[in-house]
């Protein structure tokens, strides 16, 4: 399949053995890794379920800001007599299974050179018209060049988001 995911853009620079040797450097008497490494991910799916089921707003320590999530409406707009659609997300499942019934006879690489092919976007009927995201508010944050620090959730914490949506809805959050 020649439609597959690339490494990321925003890739960490620390890990959890750079926390772990900085934790125990620190502490009389450390913990294993493995324990260091089990609380802390069970540290923080509490704290994502928290803000995913509970609609919290959480407050980070150090004065580093707040984590919720934030729903927006996303809407196409027109500018200098142009549709502007590029905040709108492709909806890729659609677009792939309509490139491929269009074109049946082409491979996969030979489609992705066609130049102007119908992109279909996500509409988000189901929420309507919002879409939602993890929201870093660094407002109140007093950390140097903050700028510079974007927040990513994980793919399992964002599919629990995703899921959450589907049976519940989007009504407790922020916009």
């Amino acid at each position: 399949m020649a439609f597959k995911r690339t490494t990321g853009k925003n890739n960490a620079d620390v890990g959890l053995r750079d926390l772990y040797k900085e934790y125990k450097s620190q502490v009389k008497t450390p913990v294993t890794y493995k324990v260091y490494v089990a609380f802390l991910k069970e540290y923080n799916e509490r704290i994502m379920k928290a803000v995913v089921y509970e609609a919290l707003e959480y407050k980070m320590p150090y004065r580093l800001g707040y984590l919720r999530i934030q729903k927006r409406k996303k809407k196409p707009y027109l500018k200098e007599g142009k549709l502007v659609t590029r905040h709108i997300l492709p909806n890729w499942k659609k677009t792939l299974d309509y490139w491929r019934e269009k074109w049946p006879d082409k491979t996969d690489e030979e489609i992705k050179l066609i130049p102007n092919k119908k992109i279909f976007l996500h509409h988000n009927d189901d929420t309507n018209g919002y879409s939602v995201r993890f929201y870093w508010d660094k407002r109140f944050s007093n950390a140097k060049n903050q700028t510079a620090y974007i927040y990513k959730a994980t793919r399992t914490t964002k599919e629990i988001l995703a899921k959450f949506i589907k049976q519940h809805g989007i009504s407790g959050y922020l916009e």
